[in-house]
């Protein structure tokens, strides 16, 4: 609850919703949405009529006026194999990050063509029906465990081959198709389903930093 209402405070002061709209129809999807907030990370999708590989520039020059970024990235998908287990075609994703309040927030930004194939809205719906106040305990449990892991791509989604890492889209699946209730139980469906071992890994301290790219913006 304490980083939705950060979350909140960040929104209205920064109008970050705003800039995103003036590109396109914006969405907040994933754990804010959700109510499953366990790390400062907003995902937001943007349907933009003419998507085209200088949109993204544009887009965090203007959020760069707003806040100040610490780490710029863009991966574009376009015409490329997805590096999510969910296909999402036609794609740019944009990890922007910035300090508020000392704390270091990440958006996680995918820009689709308009009417693109995969829908934010669609799919945080189909979650949305599907929890309950003991799935959505299950999933938060789990989800604040698999931040500590190597293998999760919510730290370094760039880097990592689809099948070397697990995102959020195999929790949600692990618990509601299989009925994973913790963390261990996530770890053995994770070896059992796409041959990822999270046993005896090496701790996120043991392992390289990710390779992120500074970004400014030059006026």
């Amino acid at each position: 609850m304490v980083l939705q209402k950060q979350a909140d405070v960040i929104l209205q002061d920064t109008g970050i919703v705003e800039i995103l709209r003036s590109f396109g129809t914006s969405f907040l999807h994933g754990s804010y949405d959700l109510d499953l907030m366990v790390w400062p990370e907003l995902d937001i999708a943007v349907e933009i009529p003419e998507l085209d590989h200088h949109t993204p520039y544009e887009l965090m020059a203007a959020l760069s006026r707003v806040v100040t970024p610490t780490v710029a990235m863009v991966v574009d998908q376009f015409g490329q194999e997805s590096l999510f287990p969910m296909r999402v075609d036609d794609s740019i994703l944009v990890d922007f990050r910035f300090i508020h309040a000392g704390v270091e927030w990440k958006l996680d930004l995918t820009l689709l063509a308009e009417h693109g194939e995969w829908s934010a809205s669609v799919y945080n719906n189909q979650i949305k029906q599907r929890l309950t106040p003991e799935t959505r305990r299950i999933i938060a449990s789990i989800k604040d465990l698999a931040v500590q892991s190597g293998c999760y791509r919510r730290s370094r989604w760039a880097f990592t081959a689809a099948e070397d890492a697990f995102c959020t889209h195999d929790i949600y699946k692990a618990v509601f198709e299989c009925g994973v209730t913790n963390y261990e139980q996530f770890a053995s469906y994770l070896k059992l389903e796409r041959d990822i071992d999270l046993v005896g890994e090496n701790s996120p301290g043991d392992e390289d930093p990710p390779i992120w790219s500074n970004f400014s913006i030059i006026t």
